[in-house]
């Protein structure tokens, strides 16, 4: 069974922009807008425990989220596509985190995606989205076979991996991507990867990104094995150690 959400658009609410648990179908969105929602707890734009997700030509673009996970949240799905989407201005603010110490404390600012398989993004543009931990545009965690291609990240900051935080996933492949203007306060001004088996980096271009305070300018691995980098530019990216 499916559900189709077409040409919907959702803005101004003081919570969740859109929750989503069809436990056992899969949910399409589809040329939706979701935009200007503020949570007070996490997820500003999307909630999703559905068992397979896709989100596809659609706009989440200035959502707050107090606590955690400023845009979009995705949790325990067996499917993940997001594609053709922009994730825009997106704010996951950690004003939570000492009150609620064994709540979400993971951050991101613009698509979090948790305990998932099968995860495809390709074609998407992820700018100025922060977050107060991990992952300014992408947290992703106990993950498998994932695929990140042919996107964009512009302008993106947290505390971790000022683009992307990945950890403890498995199989993960990022190709054709552009990382650029990224900024981390402490690790990985680009990339934060930690705990991940099989990763798979090519033709990507990591361009000015910046650690402010850490390690890894353009990328930083800890804890991690079989990383592959093939036919990628690094260039203008700056890190105090390295």
């Amino acid at each position: 069974m499916s559900a189709t959400i077409n040409d919907f658009i959702i803005s101004l609410h003081h919570a969740t922009g859109i929750f989503i648990f069809w436990f056992n179908e899969h949910v399409l969105l589809d040329g939706c807008t979701v935009s200007n929602n503020f949570a007070e707890s996490i997820a500003g734009a999307i909630y999703s425990t559905s068992y397979s997700l896709s989100i596809v030509s659609s706009t989440v673009e200035d959502n707050v989220a107090d606590h955690d996970y400023g845009g979009i949240l995705i949790e325990d799905a067996d499917e993940v596509l997001i594609r053709s989407t922009n994730v825009v201005n997106n704010t996951a603010v950690g004003n939570l985190i000492v009150v609620y110490a064994q709540a979400h404390q993971e951050g991101s600012g613009g698509l979090a995606v948790l305990h998932s398989s099968s995860v495809d993004i390709d074609d998407c543009i992820f700018d100025s989205n922060a977050a107060y931990l991990y992952g300014g545009a992408l947290y992703m965690t106990y993950s498998d076979q994932v695929s990140v291609r042919n996107s964009v990240f512009r302008a993106n900051r947290a505390r971790f991996g000022g683009a992307m935080n990945l950890y403890r996933n498995t199989r993960v492949e990022l190709i054709s991507l552009r990382l650029e203007d990224n900024a981390a306060y402490a690790d990985g001004g680009g990339l934060h990867i930690d705990e991940t088996v099989g990763m798979f980096v090519s033709n990507c271009t990591f361009l000015r990104n910046k650690s402010r305070k850490g390690f890894g300018s353009a990328a930083w691995m800890i804890q991690s094995s079989s990383a592959n980098y093939t036919a990628s530019t690094f260039a203008g990216n700056e890190a105090p150690f390295g």
